[in-house]
């Protein structure tokens, strides 16, 4: 982004210097003036690039600044380690984050919220595993249990590996990326002007730039859900921890891919993939046309941008209706229930199209297919991790002996380059 704003100054500030030169050697006075209002438009596109590129660089000292904190935090956690004989958290336990450890969100929940969950069991109160950098933000300097290593404890934690919830995700197709604030600006680039070129020495190179980059800010949304459990079930930590990551985790991810791909971006809603201007279409006639050809259709079509595609998102009954497609000699095209075609080589559960990475979900509707680089196309924003709370405290639950457990995660879809992406639907 930055090297994009300073390539976007540099064109813009050559531009005003020529509109300049052009108005003072003109000596038509409805000409000048044109050029003068020329010269105050690209001056305002100047300042509000500047303005940008001066934004992201105070955000990258700051999280230059955080980073080497934490560094330091975590080496006087280890160096307290060290004499202590044990790791250092607010509950007692070492304060690496999920990720490090190789465990799940469940198991992260349980070890080190395990002890005051069973204090619910006997009173009243809450629980809540602080996102990225929360803890220090909410408690005050006096709180015995602040620690600057807690800021580190929980970070996104990926969903394709925690327990229970096993297949690729949608989100986890595009860029990743984090933001501090409550939104996300950008700019939807033109289409390419240009082209480089071979050039002989000391003659002008060939200019490229994409037309008219317009800025958009997508702000973020809080996706999560909640479930219940009884005071006695809360003194089985195992099954807590099951709970987490087989079903809660679970139904989160499920809403994101759909607000991902699907949201209307009326508040509180997340603007999805589908609800973007600019994106390729390839349409069929009728169901009979609906083959697996139109995927790579799509992505040639992709190619064709200078792109490549890296993802096909697909519903579930129409991957099921390609998977038991067979040849005129009744072998299945993506092999069969105990080998591959025709006996050769291994079998794959859910082979990919066209060697393409797929993700088969129901956040997309049946009968339409997506195709796109969703590296380089898109990227999902996140503001801190999954955020886990627990309380016996809220409607009837403390009456009722039972626990409420919350999970949400805020996040914001920045899509670069709409043409990266396919949508293959009936017309």
């Amino acid at each position: 982004m930055k090297n994009y704003l300073n390539t976007l100054l540099a064109a813009r500030r050559g531009k005003l210097e020529e509109v300049k030169a052009q108005g003072r050697g003109s000596a038509d006075a409805e000409e000048v003036r044109a050029l003068l209002a020329q010269a105050a438009e690209i001056e305002g596109e100047i300042r509000g690039a500047q303005e940008q590129l001066d934004g992201i660089e105070a955000r990258e000292a700051q999280e230059a600044a955080d980073a080497s904190a934490a560094a330091a935090a975590l080496a006087a956690s280890d160096r307290q380690a060290e004499e202590n004989g044990r790791g250092f958290s607010p509950f007692g336990a070492n304060p690496l984050t999920p990720q490090a450890r190789g465990e799940s969100l469940g198991a992260y929940f349980t070890r080190e919220a395990g002890g005051r969950l069973g204090e619910l069991i006997g009173g009243t109160g809450s629980i809540a595993l602080s996102e990225y950098r929360g803890a220090a933000e909410r408690r005050g300097a006096s709180d015995p249990q602040l620690a600057a290593p807690y800021s580190l404890l929980l970070n996104e934690v990926d969903p394709n590996v925690v327990a229970g919830f096993r297949r690729p995700t949608v989100t986890g197709l595009f860029g990743q990326g984090s933001i501090s604030g409550q939104s996300i600006t950008y700019y939807v680039e033109g289409a390419a002007e240009g082209a480089p070129g071979a050039k002989a020495e000391g003659a002008a190179a060939s200019q490229v730039h994409f037309a008219d980059p317009v800025a958009n800010t997508d702000g973020l949304s809080t996706i999560g859900g909640f479930i219940k459990f009884s005071r006695e079930m809360a003194e089985d930590l195992p099954f807590i921890q099951s709970e987490i990551d087989s079903r809660l985790l679970y139904m989160v991810e499920l809403a994101r891919e759909s607000q991902v791909l699907n949201g209307d971006g009326a508040s509180p809603n997340l603007k999805g993939l589908f609800n973007r201007d600019g994106l390729g279409v390839l349409p069929y006639a009728n169901a009979g046309a609906f083959s697996p050809d139109l995927v790579l259709s799509a992505i040639a079509q992709i190619r064709s941008t200078g792109l490549e595609p890296d993802g096909v998102v697909i519903n579930p009954a129409d991957y099921l209706k390609w998977r038991l497609l067979k040849d005129g000699n009744g072998q299945y095209l993506g092999g069969g229930p105990f080998a591959n075609q025709y006996g050769q080589g291994g079998i794959i559960i859910e082979p990919p199209l066209w060697a393409t990475n797929t993700v088969v979900t129901p956040a997309i509707p049946e009968g339409t297919v997506l195709v796109g680089a969703f590296k380089l196309g898109g990227t999902v924003y996140g503001k801190g991790g999954i955020r886990l709370e627990a309380t016996n405290s809220h409607d009837e639950d403390f009456v009722k002996g039972l626990i409420t457990l919350r999970a949400d995660v805020r996040n914001a879809l920045a899509v670069r380059k709409p043409s990266a992406f396919v949508k293959i639907a009936q017309a």
